[in-house]
């Protein structure tokens, strides 16, 4: 694989477009294949939440960003099981990842977090090794 330096998505459009619309942070992607793409954004500005997906030949990456209100409340449950917890390097805090069987041999895996007032969904059917490598170089750029 050959990888995308920190800050490669350090201008990207959509993100911005997600700032100005919803009001949050959105989450950039420092470290990536370079085969790995933003397809889709998908930005609701009642709801305060965005959707991008990001592709490559074999895998996709989906982050799910959601503005909180004070009196927002998300139930966590764990759909699957913790197989690691790691220290991202951006947030100076630990996040669990979690890994679900997709029923066909293939885990998804996921990281929940809050940043600011905004809630954050990572979940990717890549290699763990790749996912831990996106999740160490996440960061977020001041709106």
């Amino acid at each position: 694989l050959s990888w995308r330096s920190r800050g490669a998505d350090s201008k990207c459009e959509r993100c911005e477009e997600i700032e100005d619309k919803i009001g949050i942070q959105a989450l950039r992607l420092g470290v990536k294949s370079e085969k790995m793409k933003l397809e889709k954004v998908y930005i609701d500005e009642e709801l305060g939440e965005a959707i991008m997906e990001f592709y490559d030949t074999e895998s996709i990456l989906t982050v799910y960003e959601n503005k909180q209100n004070d009196n927002s409340v998300f139930d966590k449950k764990i759909d699957g099981e913790v197989i690691e917890t790691i220290d991202a390097f951006y947030l100076d805090k630990a996040v669990d990842i979690i890994a679900t069987d997709k029923g066909d041999g293939t885990s998804l895996y996921t990281v929940e977090l809050e940043h600011e007032n905004a809630y954050y969904y990572i979940s990717g059917d890549l290699e763990l090794g790749t996912f831990e490598e996106i999740l160490n170089g996440i960061y977020f750029k001041s709106v």
